[in-house]
């Protein structure tokens, strides 16, 4: 596994395109020596013979060619984030620049990064483990403040720290199950039947707690996905466009004019809202086209966290509002009568029985009357469900730390129920193993290649 660190890689690490700074990363045994080629005996100390995170100013050349006036860092081992010798060339942003720098590394020895390959020489050289390896993806990648504040809490191993305690629980369990299988004739303390039952079920609480926290974390970073639905002509796409503040969606004053659904994410309130317009949903679908964009408009009700149920406040409830709020029963939600500019012949007394619970707003898309209303529910909204108490337990997991969380409850509650059976603790030390090495997964304690590949490969090319 740790044959790769034996090579010198480099790569840029600032994204593509001109900028006042550009920087090339240099990692390995002999970055210090390589770099120092680049440097040609200019002024100051040589590189090998600088203290550890120190920065000087350099002329950059390489075979008699002139490449550029830089800062060079120089970080030693094991003060780096890779864990190893590392350079930084803090030179000017023009991508041609940036790539004489690295041919000129490549010439002397070096090769170049494969994606996510320095924090991966990171987790190999026990700098950080799996889980914050992963959030250092989560930072790059956030989309919002909260999302920003979880990702970096779990790169300074908050995630790491709750899996230890309940790894160490399951230890001390099975470590007592196995002291006694091992040993039959010692008199250790039979702590089996209820006790097991009790620690087991303390562990099977932590690990629905964790499973609770990463639900919210994902929430938190993928935001809350919001369907704007109704009859035809109800003004979504109006109402869809000022929530945008842009004209995303065509408006006429023809019905039927949005046939397929249109998503958009906008921050409220620091939090990421996907907005899904969708066509409207009428008895006479009409053509084939109108028949798949009502299609797909049910398919979004069905994927969304709240709706935004649009109705037309300038002409009476129909059959159709009682159908297209059936659908959305269990749903939470929110009525928006639009078009309250015009005269009113909607009665909120009258309205389906489905939105009865829901709060109505009355609102004027035409003159953005209401808009902000709006918005201030949605936040409000989320904030009932993932308030600050969620917040502060909320955790960011990939698919693959879900599905071991979900591995590990599975292996509890099945040694939770061998145990309340009694007798059978070879079982239940059984599928504690299968616990925890879901567990490990997380930490990257038993990660082979093919799962580490999977991981970093997602990460950008000098990160």
């Amino acid at each position: 596994m740790k044959s790769i660190l034996a090579d010198n890689i480099v790569a840029i690490s600032t994204p593509p395109g001109k900028g006042a700074i550009g920087i090339v990363r240099l990692s390995g045994p002999h970055a210090i020596r390589i770099a120092g080629f680049l440097l040609g005996g200019g002024a100051g100390k040589p590189l090998d013979a600088r203290a550890t995170h120190t920065l000087q100013r350099a002329q950059l050349a390489h075979d008699g060619v002139y490449l550029d006036d830089a800062l060079v860092a120089v970080m030693k081992s094991p003060r780096s984030y890779t864990g190893e010798d590392m350079v930084e060339f803090h030179c000017h942003g023009n991508p041609l620049v940036l790539a004489g720098v690295v041919g000129a590394c490549l010439k002397e020895g070096a090769r170049g990064a494969l994606p996510g390959e320095f924090t991966r020489r990171a987790f190999l050289n026990g700098k950080i483990d799996l889980s914050q390896a992963e959030a250092v993806a989560g930072i790059i990648e956030a989309s919002s403040g909260r999302a920003l504040e979880l990702s970096m809490r779990q790169a300074g191993g908050e995630l790491s720290r709750r899996v230890a305690r309940l790894m160490a629980g399951l230890l001390d369990i099975r470590a007592e199950i196995e002291a006694r299988l091992e040993f039959p004739e010692e008199e250790i303390e039979d702590d089996s039947g209820e006790g097991h039952s009790f620690a087991l079920l303390r562990a099977a609480v932590e690990c629905r707690a964790l499973i609770t926290a990463q639900t919210e974390g994902m929430r938190i970073r993928d935001g809350v996905r919001v369907a704007i639905i109704g009859k035809p002509n109800a003004g979504k796409s109006s109402i869809f466009n000022r929530l945008l503040r842009a004209e995303r969606a065509i408006v006429t004053p023809e019905k039927g004019t949005t046939r397929d659904s249109i998503e958009e994410t906008v921050m409220l309130d620091g939090m990421a809202v996907t907005l899904v317009d969708t066509a409207g949903i009428c008895r006479d679908h009409g053509d084939e086209a109108g028949k798949a964009g009502v299609a797909r408009s049910m398919a979004a009700v069905d994927l969304a966290d709240f709706l935004l149920f649009i109705a037309d406040a300038s002409v009476p409830w129909s059959g159709e509002d009682h159908e297209i709020t059936a659908r959305s029963k269990g749903k939470r939600g929110l009525l928006v009568l639009n078009k309250a500019d015009l005269p009113r012949r909607m009665e909120l007394e009258d309205r389906p029985g489905e939105l009865s619970a829901w709060k109505a707003l009355w609102v004027s898309a035409m003159r953005g009357d209401g808009i902000e209303d709006i918005k201030k529910y949605i936040i409000g909204y989320n904030n009932t469900l993932y308030g600050e108490s969620a917040e502060e337990s909320a955790i960011v997991c990939s698919a693959q730390q879900s599905d071991a969380l979900h591995r590990c409850d599975d292996g509890i509650q099945s040694a939770l129920e061998l145990s309340k059976q009694g007798g059978q603790e070879e079982l239940v030390s059984m599928e504690l193993k299968k616990a925890l090495d879901a567990l490990e997964a997380i930490t990257g304690e038993n990660a082979d290649e093919e799962l580490l590949d999977r991981i970093f490969s997602r990460f950008c090319i000098g990160k």
